[in-house]
């Protein structure tokens, strides 16, 4: 028959072959080479992430200009913006 009961002296051996291994794996750097490879790729993250963000801005002022280009335009189509003189257009404001 099989005996199901549980001892105190196989929760000694399994806790002692996890703590083996761990150690093993700390000794041999495998845990650390893991942990420098994804600080690496977090770092490239990083750089990514502000390089996405100067875009952003440049794009927020480039958006800004356009606005204003197209109002300017806006109001050169209604006749706005030009001095209408005795002769016409002759400057840039109106009177």
């Amino acid at each position: 028959m099989i005996d199901w009961n549980i001892r105190f002296g196989d929760i000694l051996v399994v806790a002692s072959l996890i703590g083996t291994v761990l150690v093993f794996a700390f000794k041999t750097g495998a845990f650390t080479e893991s942990v420098n490879a994804r600080k690496k790729e977090i770092e490239g993250l990083r750089t990514i992430a502000e390089s996405i963000s100067e875009v952003l801005g440049i794009i927020s002022v480039q958006k800004k200009e356009i606005e204003f280009l197209w109002k300017t335009i806006d109001e050169l189509k209604r006749g706005r913006g030009w001095i209408q003189g005795d002769r016409g257009v002759n400057g840039e404001y109106p009177k």
